[in-house]
């Protein structure tokens, strides 16, 4: 009997022990955070959690949405100033219903010279496009191409585009110089109006160029035959003219006078053209 008193006297220790460490908790591992457990059910699997999507972001691949189309200008192809232009052009004159064309010409197809009247030039043919820096391309490697013209010093070379504007319009040429002296002369002409050499603005007249802008020309852009960007524009009736996109002059002496032709002269020079932008409003009395 003294043996099974001290059996009873144990297993009734034991039981009290077990309440008191841990009353109404599960054994086992913790499911607090942190801490290993098992997932709830509809958790995804490890390393297939959706990735987090920016504030405001589209998702165009996404199944449900649709990519946002880009806005952009409403073409017009099918009324008479369209089919006017189609026939006067031969490059997609991107005619606009609010009456604006873009043109760009990067001259890699024959085709380009097409859209521009030439006069007084020794020399307008193909030529091997150089660099922002100056590097030549090696002959017979595969090379886009550009314009070259070339005018000496007793010609009067003029590379005029066909179409007409009026109004507001801008026309941007990058081009490089292969051979000047200091006679030679560069006029980017809008109109009656221009830039000579992309810094000094100019009137154009029966007697050559009259200077209606800054006192001298700045050459500096052109030096080591660099390629430059020369922008003119119209607008508003100003004219303003920008050379590697920092505006130079401008001035409101001929806004009567840049309605018309826009284009290039040159003398006494050899220049090549890698690329022509014009944009503004077409002048339909004049297809």
């Amino acid at each position: 009997m003294p043996d099974l008193h001290r059996l009873v006297s144990c297993l009734a220790a034991t039981l009290t022990a077990g309440a008191l460490l841990a009353p109404g908790l599960p054994l086992g591992p913790s499911w607090a955070a942190g801490q290993d457990g098992p997932p709830p059910p509809d958790a995804p699997p490890p390393g297939d959690e959706p990735d987090a999507e920016p504030d405001g972001g589209d998702r165009p691949d996404r199944p449900g949405r649709r990519a946002r189309e880009p806005r952009g200008r409403q073409l017009d192809r099918d009324s008479p100033v369209a089919r006017a232009l189609a026939d006067l052009l031969t490059i997609d004159p991107k005619y606009a219903a609010d009456g604006t064309v873009e043109l760009e010409y990067d001259f890699k197809s024959a085709e380009h010279v097409n859209d521009w009247d030439l006069q007084g030039l020794d020399r307008a043919e193909e030529a091997n496009r150089r660099g922002v820096q100056g590097r030549g391309i090696a002959r017979g490697a595969a090379k886009p191409q550009a314009l070259s013209l070339a005018a000496g010093s007793s010609s009067q070379g003029l590379f005029l585009h066909r179409l007409e504007l009026k109004g507001d319009y801008e026309v941007s040429f990058r081009c490089h110089t292969e051979r000047t002296t200091t006679r030679s002369e560069l006029v980017f002409l809008l109109g009656k109006g221009g830039a000579s050499w992309g810094t000094q603005l100019v009137q154009r007249g029966t007697r050559g160029f009259s200077v209606v802008g800054r006192d001298a020309v700045d050459k500096n852009a052109w030096t080591g035959g660099r390629v430059v960007t020369v922008t003119v524009a119209a607008r508003g009736g100003e004219l303003v003219t920008s050379v590697n996109g920092v505006r130079v002059d401008a001035t409101r002496r001929l806004a009567d006078k840049l309605d018309g032709r826009v284009g290039i002269y040159l003398t006494d020079m050899h220049l090549v053209v890698h690329h022509v932008t014009i944009k503004g409003t077409v002048n339909p009395a004049k297809l």
